[in-house]
C-alpha cells in the first residue's frame, strides 16, 4: 500500500501541474531549471536547448551535418575563404522588430566584449570585421582563411534594440530570463518549474505541427519515466542507460538513439604513489574487458583509445584501444617493481596493492552495476579494491575538492566544441586527479588561439595521442544517448547537440 500511495501521488502531481495537454502542444521535462535563457550566458545544455527554440543563426547544421541558411537567406564566400557575404532573410524579432545587418554585426561586438565568459567566443574570435552594407546585407571577414567558414557563423543573434534599451535603463540583467529571440517559438511565461513557448514561425501543413511546448523543470528522472507512461509528457530528453529497457516497455514511445560525446573513464589519483607510475596505469587497463563490460551493462557504443567520442573529428582512429590482457597485466606490472603472492600484486617490500574505489551510491543502478564490474575485474587481475560508498555531497568534497580517493568512475560530457582541457590542464577546474603535463598545457593554450578548424583537429588529435601514451585516465568507452518521444510525433531528426534543431518539422499523429 505505501508504494501505491507514493505511485498515486505521482500521478496526481502530474495532473496538477501537467494537466491535459493541448492537441499539438509538446511537453518535455528537464532534470534542472536554467539559470538563464540567453544565448550570450547559456552553457548548460537545459538553457542551450531552449536557446534552439527562441534564436536563430546566421547558419545551422543540416540533417547530413552540412552548414545551411538560418538567418542567412543567401551567400558568397570568396575564393581565399577569409570573407562571406550575407543577404538576411526577411524575419522579425518576437516583439515585431525587423532582424537586421546590425543586430549581426552588434552580436559580434558584444559576444567579443564577452571573451572567453561567452560559450560562443571562439567562433567570434576568429572575426575581424563586420561591415553593414544595408540593412539585410552583410560583408563577414576573417582574419584569415579558414577552410570552413560557415561553422564559424552558427551562433545565435541576439537583438540590438532591447540590449541597448536595457542598458540605458540599468537593467541589462533582465535579460538574462525576458529573452527576445528570432527562432520559431516565443515565450509565453516562465514560471517557477515551468516554461510555455508559442510558435511564431507559420508554414504550410501546421495543423499537423507542434504549436506549442512548455518545458516542466527540475523533474526527477523516474518522475518523467512515470508521466511519459501515462500521456503527461511527449518526450524524455535523456533516458538513462539503466533504464533503457523500462523505456523501451512502454507501448506509447519511441527511442531514438544518437551519436554524442559522453565517454566514460576511470578517474585515478595521481598523488597515489602506485598510481603515478604509468605501468601501473596501463597494467590497469589491460586488466578489464571493457568490450565485455560495456556490451554486458550498457549494449552500445564503443571502446575508446582516447579523450573524445568516436565520431569526434578530433579522435585520432589510428590510436586503437589497448586490449584486454591479463599477461600484460603481469608484464607491465613486473616492470613497474612488482610482483605477485598468492593472486595478489606486492610491492619491494612485500605489501599488498590496495586501491580504495570511491563511488556515489546515488548513481543509477547501471552506473552502480559498472563500477562493481570494473572493480570485480581488477579484484580478479590481482588489485586489492576497497568500495567506499558516499552520498553525492560527500563523493563530490571526497573525490573532486579533498582528492581523498584511489579511483572513481566518472563520465565525461560536452558539446560540439570538445572541450576537454577542464579534464587535462594542470590548472583545469575538473583535474581532480592531479594530472600535470607541460606539454599538454601548451597544445591547450594553441587550442585557445587557433582559429582555423583543420588545425584544430590535427592538434586535438596531437592531444589524444598524448592521453594515449601516458595515460592520466583510463579512457573506457563512449555510448549513445537515447531521447524517448511520444509515438504521437513522427518525422523526428535529433542532432546531438541541437536537440530542437528539425522540431519545427516534426508531426503529430492524426
Amino acid at each position: 500500500m505505501r508504494s501505491n500511495g507514493r505511485f498515486l501521488y505521482i500521478v496526481v502531481g502530474c495532473v496538477l501541474v501537467c494537466r491535459v495537454g493541448y492537441s499539438q502542444e509538446f511537453r518535455y521535462a528537464e532534470d534542472v531549471a536554467p539559470s538563464v535563457i540567453n544565448p550570450m550566458f547559456s552553457k548548460e545544455m537545459v538553457e542551450i536547448r531552449l536557446n534552439e527554440l527562441m534564436f536563430s543563426g546566421l547558419f545551422k547544421d543540416s540533417i547530413f551535418m552540412e552548414a545551411e541558411g538560418d538567418l542567412a537567406e543567401t551567400w558568397k564566400v570568396s575564393l581565399d575563404k577569409q570573407r562571406v557575404e550575407i543577404t538576411l532573410r526577411e524575419k522579425t524579432w518576437h516583439d515585431g522588430k525587423p532582424v537586421t545587418a546590425y543586430d549581426v554585426a552588434f552580436t559580434v561586438q558584444a559576444l567579443k566584449r564577452a571573451n572567453r565568459g561567452a560559450r560562443e567566443f571562439r567562433r567570434v574570435a576568429a572575426i575581424s570585421k563586420v561591415e553593414v552594407l544595408t540593412p539585410n546585407k552583410l560583408v563577414i571577414e576573417f582574419h584569415h582563411n579558414v577552410s570552413r567558414p560557415l561553422k564559424f557563423l552558427y551562433f545565435k543573434i541576439i537583438p540590438k534594440h532591447i540590449l541597448v534599451k536595457l542598458a540605458q535603463e540599468g537593467e541589462i540583467e533582465s535579460i538574462k530570463n525576458s529573452p527576445i529571440g528570432s527562432g520559431p517559438f516565443a515565450l509565453d511565461d516562465f514560471v517557477a518549474n515551468e516554461i510555455r513557448l508559442r510558435r511564431v514561425v507559420k508554414s504550410a501543413g501546421d495543423d499537423e505541427r507542434i504549436l506549442e511546448i512548455r518545458a516542466l523543470l527540475a523533474v526527477p528522472k523516474s518522475t518523467q519515466i512515470e508521466m511519459l507512461k501515462f500521456g503527461y509528457l511527449e518526450a524524455i530528453v535523456r533516458v538513462p542507460p539503466g533504464r533503457i529497457a523500462e523505456v523501451r516497455a512502454i507501448d506509447s514511445c519511441r527511442l531514438y538513439s544518437y551519436e554524442t560525446s559522453t565517454w566514460w573513464y576511470i578517474g585515478v589519483n595521481h598523488a597515489n604513489h602506485h598510481l603515478a607510475i604509468r605501468n601501473v596505469r596501463e597494467a590497469i587497463v589491460h586488466a578489464l574487458d571493457r568490450e565485455n563490460i560495456r556490451q554486458a551493462r550498457l549494449g552500445g557504443g564503443k571502446t575508446i583509445s582516447g579523450p573524445f567520442a568516436p565520431w569526434s573529428p578530433f579522435y585520432d582512429s589510428k590510436v586503437t584501444p589497448r586490449e584486454f590482457s591479463l599477461s600484460s597485466t603481469e608484464r607491465l606490472m613486473k616492470k613497474a617493481g612488482y610482483h605477485k603472492k598468492n593472486g595478489v600484486f606486492r610491492d619491494r617490500n612485500n605489501r599488498m596493492l590496495k586501491l580504495r574505489m570511491v563511488l556515489n551510491m546515488q548513481w543509477s543502478l547501471v552506473l552502480r552495476d559498472v563500477a562493481l564490474s570494473l572493480e570485480a575485474e581488477l579484484r580478479a587481475a590481482g588489485f586489492i579494491i576497497e568500495v567506499q560508498w558516499l552520498d553525492t555531497a560527500t563523493w563530490f568534497q571526497a573525490v573532486e575538492r579533498d582528492h581523498i580517493y584511489d579511483i572513481t568512475l566518472g563520465i565525461w560530457t560536452f558539446d560540439e566544441g570538445s572541450n576537454i582541457r577542464p579534464l587535462f590542464h594542470s590548472k583545469g577546474e575538473k583535474n581532480f586527479i592531479g594530472y600535470r603535463n607541460q606539454h599538454m598545457d601548451k597544445l591547450f593554450e594553441r587550442v585557445q588561439e587557433v582559429r582555423d578548424p583543420d588545425i584544430l583537429i590535427a592538434i586535438n588529435r596531437k592531444l589524444h595521442r598524448i592521453a594515449y601514451d601516458d595515460l592520466p585516465y583510463v579512457f573506457l568507452w563512449s555510448t549513445p544517448t537515447y531521447s524517448a518521444i511520444s509515438t504521437k510525433i513522427y518525422d523526428v531528426d535529433i542532432h546531438p547537440f541541437t536537440f530542437f534543431g528539425s522540431v519545427t518539422e516534426w508531426r503529430y499523429q492524426k
